[in-house]
């Protein structure tokens, strides 16, 4: 119980490398449940606010400290430490190609530290089950959850990554539709120029009177910089109120 940290030894080809760690429970039948993660960005070894270049060729000592968790791993369960350098659409990707080194056994190794709780009850602890989920009086909701599933679809070395969903809520006074979309596109031979597209509508229906928000995102990027670019809509009744537009080249800056 507390905070797994994995100190990994690596070296990458390249001035910038993302890692990431997953524990993992492997169960006897081979099934794998993710018990916590984190990720570093290689720039930010030693402080996230005066990111430093890699020097390609040489090792670092890389310290991932990673989500809080409590767990036990059961008799026969083996723990997984799966390392990579990519995690994606959770982190975007470093603007070039890269290949990394990690150092496994002997004295310089890579480890897991894993904070443990002495317990003589081999059992673990026992937890009441969660009470079901009600709303206040009045009110209903329905629809997806956020985020929905992901789908992946694969077309000539490209991967797109979309989810969409719709959450309906039922107040005294109000009905409120909310909808999202999100797509990402990234190309394995030039993660440099990656995209995210998203889109969003909340419609409030107050009973002879609509509104609708819309708004839509599109960030991309090449090897120097990110480009941001977002669209507001406010909408009364079918007509338009008012919008709103935001451009900005940023800098990539060790991202």
């Amino acid at each position: 119980m507390g905070l797994p940290r994995a100190e990994l030894v690596a070296s990458a080809d390249a001035p910038l490398a993302h890692w990431f760690c997953r524990l993992c429970d492997v169960a006897p039948d081979g099934s794998s449940t993710l018990v916590a993660g984190a990720g570093l960005n290689g720039a930010h070894r030693d402080s996230p606010v005066d990111p430093q270049a890699l020097v390609p060729g040489e090792w670092y000592r890389l310290v991932i400290e990673m989500h809080f968790t409590g767990w036990t791993f059961r008799r026969g369960h083996r723990i997984r430490l799966a390392v990579s350098n990519a995690m994606w659409p959770m982190l975007w990707p470093v603007p070039h190609l890269t290949t990394t080194s990690l150092r496994a056994g002997g004295a310089n190794a890579s480890r897991l530290f894993l904070p443990v709780v002495p317990t003589d009850n081999e059992d673990g602890p026992a937890f009441e089950p969660p009470e079901a989920r009600t709303h206040p009086p009045g009110v209903k909701g329905s629809g997806d959850s956020f985020p929905a599933p992901l789908s992946v679809t694969r077309r000539h070395g490209t991967s797109i990554v979309d989810w969409s969903g719709e959450y309906r809520t039922e107040l005294p006074w109000s009905v409120q539709v909310v909808k999202e979309r999100m797509s990402y596109r990234i190309d394995d031979a030039h993660p440099e120029a990656t995209s995210v597209l998203g889109e969003t509508e909340t419609e409030i229906d107050l009973g002879g009177r609509r509104l609708l928000w819309r708004g839509r995102l599109n960030v991309s990027s090449d090897a120097t910089h990110f480009l941001y670019r977002f669209r507001r809509e406010l909408v009364e009744d079918g007509r338009l109120v008012r919008d709103r537009e935001w451009e900005e080249r940023i800098p990539r800056d060790h991202q």
